[in-house]
């Protein structure tokens, strides 16, 4: 997709007014979560969004989720007049995306604790910068943003400061954050592999039950 062109300030603003609706639902439902990604990088270095990047994306730890939370985000993102594109359940790699305007996808992106790092598919930052989050002002409202976050962001970025269009994470993210090819392919097919016993574990089941009925 070719969408390295800046956004019009008509589109910015309508984009901090998703974020804020984002901001309200999450709020509302007592869900933790903090700037990630682009809009993180903005806050900080550009006191704003960044004109070019394409979306939003926001973290959350998927250990305060459980399936009635995610249900709420949905439905009340939805009577926000919000369109929900995709959702992964899938607590190594959950994920919801969404949009209201064309010009800008939004990302709520889960993140789970593995030792000294909390982690998704593709990336792992250090668990230390997390607790406790802090607090930026940013466009007219509060957001939660990863403690002591200039070091946080050389430790993702290197060299954050310098302005840098590109959609291939390896050039843009220094490369202690990305999980290695082995660890992505086993998060990858972990669910596949669940789902192929379960279905397993269910036909056995429903064996053993027709089965039984036989001597009733």
């Amino acid at each position: 997709m070719k969408d390295h062109f800046d956004r019009s300030k008509k589109q910015l603003v309508e984009r901090n007014k998703t974020l804020k609706k984002l901001k309200n639902v999450l709020d509302n439902l007592k869900i933790t979560f903090f700037l990630e990604g682009g809009v993180l990088l903005g806050s900080v270095r550009n006191k704003a969004f960044i004109k070019w990047d394409h979306d939003v994306e926001i973290g959350v730890f998927v250990e305060k989720l459980n399936k009635k939370k995610i249900l709420n985000i949905l439905h009340d993102l939805h009577n926000k007049d919000i369109s929900i594109d995709f959702v992964n359940y899938n607590f190594e790699n959950f994920k919801i995306n969404f949009h209201e305007h064309k010009h800008t996808k939004f990302s709520i992106l889960g993140f789970k604790k593995k030792k000294n790092y909390i982690t998704r598919y593709m990336y792992r930052y250090p668990l230390k910068y997390f607790y406790p989050l802090d607090t930026i002002n940013f466009l007219g409202n509060k957001y939660k943003i990863p403690n002591n976050v200039e070091n946080f962001l050389s430790w993702t970025y290197g060299n954050w400061r310098k302005e840098l269009r590109s959609r291939d994470i390896n050039a843009y993210m220094d490369a202690k954050p990305l999980n290695s090819k082995i660890y992505k392919f086993l998060i990858n097919i972990k669910p596949r592999i669940q789902s192929f016993f379960s279905k397993k574990i269910y036909q056995i089941k429903a064996k053993d039950f027709f089965n039984q009925r036989e001597f009733l």
